[in-house]
């Protein structure tokens, strides 16, 4: 059963992968900058209308499909150390992102990166837009994934989700099902009769821009096209004169393609996919039945050595180290009220 909300701590990608999942978002994440992860997700269900928030301090590569029948709506909260790149595309702060259903899910997140998601039942919203007058809007949100918003517009749609995930976390017995609002109105309801307004006012403001974006169409379709023949070939022998053979394409074309939509060489990103499928068969793993180096064979690491060195390099502990590390499972935070000199503290949200 999917909880009305939860806030969820993960320090690996198969806790995180699992968190996701149970919220109706499967998708293939990996790690791809150098250290020890570790992320928060918090979730927030109202129906027809949910809310995510995810941090983390390590760059990502996340993949997948979109949940069916549903608008999602992205926006960066923050960033440190580069720029989110949505299909290969530079994609600023000032964009919400991932609104068609047509485009599968593809970044590459900078290490330090917040961002939310406002995930919209199809039906639901386009009767919202119909009843503001903007029923086009929703056949438009099918076609267009980006759109550059106008900060005045944007700010306050961005201040709203930020406030509502503080008052999660500061003051939870709102999120109570019995609990009443303003004028006898629920916090839930409250929650989305305010949203959706300053979602709308963002997409339908006149500085609405779209043309930041250059088509980088066939670079992102080449690199999909490698990323599926290196899945199916994880624990197999693959070159890099396999890939561009097997893509009817040149090696240069390749690797400028790869360099453009994940920052890297294709031979790089082999070496770090197949790291990252090593480390969830580690975490799983039983200390007194699973071989380290057994596994690393298995993914095409010959070299005790080399492995080693390039498995601290990237995650920032021993292969040895994850495999007899601590529990490494979800913490769920169940809600509790929270007291400032013995008195509730106000939540600005529902004043």
């Amino acid at each position: 059963m999917v909880k009305r909300a939860f806030l969820g701590k993960f320090q690996d990608l198969n806790v995180f992968d699992r968190m996701i999942t149970e919220i109706g978002i499967p998708n293939q994440i990996n790690q791809v900058s150098r250290g020890l992860l570790s992320g928060q997700l918090r979730v927030l269900n109202l129906g027809p209308l949910q809310l995510l928030h995810v941090d983390f301090n390590q760059a990502m590569v996340i993949r997948g499909s979109k949940p069916p029948n549903r608008f999602l709506f992205a926006m960066t909260m923050a960033q440190k150390g580069g720029m989110l790149k949505t299909h290969g595309r530079d994609t600023p702060q000032d964009y919400l992102y991932g609104s068609s259903p047509y485009y599968n899910m593809h970044l590459l997140t900078p290490p330090q990166f917040k961002f939310a998601v406002v995930s919209v039942d199809q039906g639901y919203f386009r009767q919202f837009l119909k009843q503001i007058g903007q029923e086009a809007l929703g056949d438009r949100l099918q076609h267009e994934n980006w759109q550059q918003i106008d900060a005045d517009r944007y700010n306050p749609l961005k201040a709203y989700v930020r406030e509502i995930f503080q008052a999660m976390v500061r003051c939870p017995q709102f999120l109570d099902d019995q609990g009443q609002g303003v004028g006898g109105v629920s916090p839930h309801q409250l929650i989305t009769e305010n949203l959706l307004p300053l979602l709308a006012a963002c997409l339908t403001s006149n500085e609405v821009r779209l043309k930041a974006f250059e088509a980088k169409d066939n670079r992102l379709l080449l690199v999909k096209q490698a990323e599926s023949l290196i899945e199916e070939n994880l624990d197999k022998p693959i070159t890099l004169t396999d890939l561009y053979q097997s893509l009817h394409t040149s090696r240069r074309t390749l690797i400028y393609a790869f360099n453009d939509v994940v920052g890297m060489s294709p031979i790089a990103y082999i070496k770090v996919l197949r790291l990252n499928a090593i480390r969830r068969c580690l975490l799983v793993g039983h200390p007194q039945i699973t071989s380290v180096f057994q596994i690393a064979r298995q993914y095409g690491f010959w070299s005790h050595g080399h492995f080693s060195r390039d498995y601290r390099t990237l995650f920032g502990e021993s292969p040895s180290q994850t495999l007899r590390g601590t529990d490494r499972s979800c913490h769920w935070h169940p809600p509790t009220d929270l007291k400032e000199g013995g008195r509730s503290r106000k939540i600005a949200l529902f004043e």
